[in-house]
């Protein structure tokens, strides 16, 4: 059996565990308006992450935090930029751009920490 790959791992299980706990009457206005946020950044770029490492040499240290910077702003972009003028579910928010950007760094931490095969820089 293989074993998780705790920098995707450990963002799928808090982003799951917030979708849940948003359903709940009693969750506070930040994890139903910002944790998404926080943590789809290291999801989405962990997973990336993990499949580079499958196909090529694992990213370094400073690598990984031009990865999420790169990560941020797109997702910044997109999300809060991009997206309000032409979908009615989506709000340009510059706390969401905040949290992206604290995500960013939360990768960036996790993958150096918990990714044992990263390359040393």
């Amino acid at each position: 059996m293989r074993r998780i790959d705790w920098n995707w791992g450990l963002p799928l299980a808090m982003f799951l565990g917030n979708q849940w706990f948003q359903k709940q009457p009693y969750a506070p206005a930040f994890f139903r308006s910002y944790f998404d946020d926080l943590w789809v950044i290291p999801l989405c770029l962990g997973l990336l992450d993990a499949l580079g490492d499958r196909f090529q040499r694992p990213l370094n240290p400073r690598q990984r935090w031009l990865y999420a910077g790169v990560g941020v702003l797109w997702f910044g972009w997109f999300f809060e930029h991009r997206l309000p003028p032409v979908h009615s579910g989506f709000t340009a928010d510059v706390l969401d751009a905040l949290a992206y950007a604290l995500g960013g760094g939360l990768y960036a931490l996790l993958a150096s920490k918990l990714n044992p095969k990263s390359a040393k820089s």
